[in-house]
Parts: structure tokens; C-alpha cells; sequence
């Protein structure tokens, strides 16, 4: 085996989780040993771009914007992977999937020559697929082991979704946590007070989210929860970080709800982690999610998180997680969030329990690197 392992995540660079993850693993790996390159379907600057680039890494664009239709995208896809999969010193193509059509990608790798191809699960649902897509997603799974080396998940219910029967019946698949850097997270009174002074926030009751502005985060939902928050609580604020193509309609659905000068769209930010300081609760109202990298982070942070019941129990590391089903009332929605306002709730620290459960970075950096060994030598 040659001295650097090279390994290519199918993986956007903007501001999502995965993304986040990934990078953050190749920061605490020996790169001398081992280094990735990220395949992106965008041809355009991206935001961590500059950072996966600083790591050694090389951005392989596999694009097929010029396509007519979505049939030829496809097949420009599928083209552009296996080109640029042939020219390269490929060891692993790791694909980071949010759904089975995603793993299809791995059929060109083999073409090309790669040696092992994974396919990971980031996701436990596909919300709004027609009966087309179904189909073929079941049809998809029912081939992948044709050509999928190694599984890998972050939860159960993303393996038993993305998974063949048999691959998750037998549990032949590998649990790779979403691993964060912990003490980047861990409670800081002086971080609390300086961010709420910054976005003028400082006698706020402050609920806040992170993710991308879009369907699956559900926030037009969350925002009909906080309107309801605000007529019991007058000085709460809902910090929503993330960019997304959402962004104006729940500008318009704030507006709606007579809440917009409550609301902060704060977009992208590099310092989430001192962001969840300044909050009071984190909320997730996600349609699905695999196991949301954030709602391990506001636990590390501290924070009491209240989920819809979507989201895997998994997440749950501390006693702090409520968890309600979407088609509950808004106003038991409000009423968990507000009884963890401070006068009934004390903040607690988090950090050192979220280590205990195995969600720190630099363990799951070495854990992923045997596996990658594991896997290279298995010549099965």
C-alpha cells in the first residue's frame, strides 16, 4: 500500500452538515497518512472551499448544469464522476448520501478502477417523493451491494432507510458518530454575555436553530411555533443561522405573523459554537434528518433541545431532549420551549458527557481512519 491513503468524499462545500463534518474529521487526521479531495456538483466558489483546499485537499467539480433535461443530467453526472474518478490516484470513494440515488455515483468509481467504494447514510427519509422515485429508490438499494464495499451510518434509522434489507437486518454496516470538537462548545458565561450584547440581545429569551433554509428544516413550522412563544413570552428572539433558497418566504411568513422585528436571519457564521452560548433553547423542526450534527453541539454547549420526533433518539445524549411529533399542537410546541426559560431551568454543562458517549472529533477521526485500513485490506 502506498504511504498517503487518498480518499474522495462526495461532499458539497458550502455551509451543511456534512460538510462541517467532514472537514472537521481531515483537521484531526495525520494528513501525511492519509488526506481527502471533495467531489462537489457545483461549479462555483463555495463557502469552506478555501478551508478544505488549506488542508491539502483538491476540489474535483463533476458538473452538469449544461444538461437539457434530467435525464441527460443524469448521464452527465454519472460521465463526469468516472472521468475525473479515472484520472485520479483514487484509494476510497466515499459517498456522504442523503438518499440511495446519491450511492449511484459508485457505479462509475468501479468503472473507473477505484478500489473500494462507501456508501455512508446521512439521512433517515425523503419527504414528497413521487411513486417514480420510490421505485426507484427500492430498486437502487436492491443493487448497491453490487457496488458497495463498506457501509457506514450515523444512526439506525438512516442505515434501515438507506440500506438493503439484509445489510441492515445483519447490522453489516459501520456506526460512525457525528463527531464535533467539544470544547469548542463548552459553556462560557463570558462567550453568553458578549454575544448577546454584540446582537443586541442581552435581556432576551433567546430560541435558536441552525441549519440550511429550507423544506426539510422545516422552519416555516418553527416560526408559527415561536409566534405562539411570543405572545407568552414578550422578550423572546429566534436566532435562525443558515443560508438557504427559503430565505424570503419566511421573511414574508414572519411578516405574516406580525413577529419579523423577533426574528434574526443571521445567515451563514463561522462561530456557531459561540452563537449557542447566547442561546437559551435549541429547536430542530426537521421533516427528517439522519442525526443532526447541531443537536450534539447544543448539548455539548449545554443547551436543553427540543426536536420533532423525527429525528433519531440517538441524538439524545443528555436528559435536556424533548422530543414532540410535528402534527402536535403549536401551543404544546411553545410550552416546552418556555419552561426552559431561565427562572425554571439552569443551564448544565454538557461537554464532558458528549466525550463519555464517544461524539468527540479527534476519537472519531482515529476511529474512521482503522476503518479506512480495515476496509482497504479486506480484498473481498
Amino acid at each position: 500500500m502506498k504511504e498517503e491513503i487518498r480518499v474522495v468524499h462526495t461532499c458539497p462545500l458550502g455551509t451543511g452538515g456534512i460538510t462541517s463534518m467532514v472537514l472537521n474529521i481531515c483537521e484531526h487526521l495525520d494528513r501525511s497518512k492519509i488526506n481527502f479531495d471533495y467531489l462537489t456538483y457545483r461549479n462555483q466558489h463555495e463557502y469552506n472551499e478555501d478551508r478544505a483546499l488549506a488542508l491539502g485537499g483538491k476540489k474535483l467539480v463533476a458538473d452538469n448544469s449544461s444538461a437539457r433535461n434530467s435525464i441527460s443530467r443524469i448521464f452527465l453526472k454519472f460521465y463526469n464522476v468516472y472521468r475525473i474518478l479515472k484520472k485520479s490516484e483514487t484509494d476510497i470513494f466515499h459517498i456522504n448520501a442523503s438518499s440511495p440515488y446519491d450511492t449511484l455515483a459508485g457505479i462509475a468509481a468501479k468503472i473507473a478502477g477505484v478500489n473500494k467504494v462507501i456508501v455512508h447514510s446521512h439521512n433517515a427519509n425523503s419527504s414528497n417523493l413521487s411513486k417514480f422515485w420510490i421505485l426507484v429508490n427500492k430498486f437502487i438499494k436492491f443493487v448497491m451491494p453490487l457496488y458497495t464495499d463498506a457501509y457506514m451510518t450515523c444512526s439506525t434509522e438512516a442505515a434501515k432507510y438507506m440500506f438493503p434489507k439484509r445489510i441492515f437486518k445483519n447490522r453489516n454496516y459501520i456506526y460512525v458518530r457525528n463527531g464535533i470538537e467539544t470544547e469548542k462548545f463548552r459553556y462560557n458565561e463570558k462567550i453568553r454575555a458578549k454575544i448577546r450584547q454584540q446582537i443586541g440581545c442581552e435581556n432576551a429569551f433567546i430560541v435558536g436553530t441552525v441549519g440550511r433554509l429550507s423544506k426539510q428544516k422545516n422552519q416555516m413550522f418553527l416560526l408559527e411555533v415561536f409566534g405562539d412563544v411570543v405572545k407568552k413570552k414578550k422578550n423572546s428572539i429566534l436566532l435562525l443561522i443558515g443560508i438557504g433558497d427559503l430565505k424570503e418566504k419566511l421573511i414574508a411568513k414572519a411578516d405574516e405573523l406580525g413577529i419579523r422585528e423577533k426574528v434574526i436571519f443571521f445567515g451563514s457564521a463561522s462561530n456557531v459554537n459561540e452563537l449557542m452560548q447566547a442561546m437559551d433553547v435549541f429547536v430542530m423542526t426537521s421533516l427528517h434528518e439522519g442525526l443532526p450534527v447541531v443537536g450534539i453541539e447544543a448539548q455539548a454547549a449545554g443547551l436543553p433541545c427540543v426536536l420533532s420526533d423525527v429525528i433519531t433518539r440517538e441524538t439524545a445524549i443528555l436528559d435536556t431532549v424533548s422530543f414532540i411529533n410535528l402534527k402536535q399542537d403549536i401551543h404544546i410546541w411553545s410550552d416546552v420551549i418556555i419552561s426552559y426559560s431561565k427562572k425554571n431551568y439552569e443551564r448544565k454543562e454538557g461537554t464532558e458527557k458528549i466525550i463519555e458517549a464517544g461524539f468527540d472529533i479527534q476519537s472519531v477521526a482515529n476511529d474512521l481512519y482503522f476503518n479506512y485500513l480495515e476496509i482497504l485490506n479486506n480484498k473481498q
